[in-house]
């Protein structure tokens, strides 16, 4: 953080050189009222840097590692996105006598390295501004920065989304067995229901208890719902075919109507199942991976650094 103010009692002359060498001239001091700076964490760097002009131009630089205040809104996970804040100012000196502004260096006051890693997120942007903060003590002049963060979905999507996805579709493939294989076809979905359920409970294991139910969830019942309704039918076929019926005493007529109404069902699970599939796969991707309009929101009844999945 580059730092930058006048001060005309310095000049490029040995006696200021000497008294920046004992850290004796004057700085706004500054602190981190949201976000923690992290002084002691191996790797930190405390590197200054400081060079004043023959105009009493003074330019101070510090190397900061810092751990920011992060919201934890958890709807869309794993396409949430989230916004980290960091607000800077100096309570040494009230705003009437320091007065903190962002100055752009290539028209941006806070730049990035290309394709930068947060963690699970990459950066998608900043907004810095400034504000007067008013305390007791008096008004005092901070700057503000916020961190605009989107979660890398492709390894939730890789290892939960589509092999639910497959599990539904072999839940729907065992449609299409004869139904002389109807404990076949039944075992099989049994299978895609314990392989999705499986997987819902991984998720959530080392995850953070909420309240709400969160994009991934979702997603797990809607393919909970599409491997029930084969198995359903599966059983309830196993239970009406007609190979079945003698021992229930019906006669041919009974076993005619029988058929054809396993046969009508058959079909219109067969049509239904995949077009059910497919809108819900539509509404659930639209739904939590659009952009939408106030997409980055502020919530900070519950906040947490943001880092890794475990927090």
């Amino acid at each position: 953080m580059t730092q930058r103010w006048n001060d005309s009692r310095l000049g490029p002359d040995y006696k200021t050189r000497r008294l920046a060498a004992m850290g004796a001239i004057w700085n706004p001091k500054i602190t981190f009222v949201v976000g923690n700076n992290c002084p002691d964490i191996a790797g930190n760097d405390r590197t200054q840097f400081w060079r004043g002009t023959s105009d009493g131009s003074v330019f101070y630089s510090e190397r900061f590692l810092v751990k920011p205040r992060c919201t934890k809104d958890l709807t869309r996970y794993p396409f949430d996105k989230q916004i980290c804040y960091v607000k800077i100012g100096s309570y040494r000196f009230t705003a009437e006598e320091v007065s903190l502004e962002w100055t752009s260096g290539n028209g941006r006051a806070v730049e990035s390295r290309v394709d930068e890693e947060f963690g699970e997120f990459r950066i998608q942007g900043f907004n810095d501004y400034g504000e007067t903060e008013v305390r007791s003590a008096g008004n005092f002049s901070v700057l503000v920065l916020e961190i605009y963060l989107a979660r890398y979905s492709r390894r939730e999507v890789i290892q939960s989304i589509l092999p639910s996805f497959a599990l539904v579709k072999i839940a729907y493939g065992s449609l299409w067995m004869k139904p002389s294989g109807i404990r076949t076809r039944i075992i099989t979905c049994q299978l895609s229901l314990l392989g999705t359920l499986f997987m819902f409970l991984n998720s959530n294991c080392g995850s953070w208890n909420l309240s709400h139910l969160k994009a991934l969830d979702i997603w797990f019942l809607i393919c909970l719902v599409l491997i029930l309704i084969p198995l359903a039918e599966s059983i309830l076929i196993h239970h009406l075919n007609p190979a079945d019926v003698d021992n229930f005493g019906c006669n041919e007529n009974e076993h005619e109507a029988g058929k054809k109404w396993i046969v009508w069902m058959e079909k219109v699970i067969s049509f239904l199942h995949p077009l059910g599939l497919l809108i819900s796969t539509l509404i659930f991707f639209t739904a939590f991976n659009g952009e939408g309009e106030n997409i980055y929101t502020i919530n900070w009844t519950d906040p947490t650094v943001i880092g890794t999945k475990n927090g």
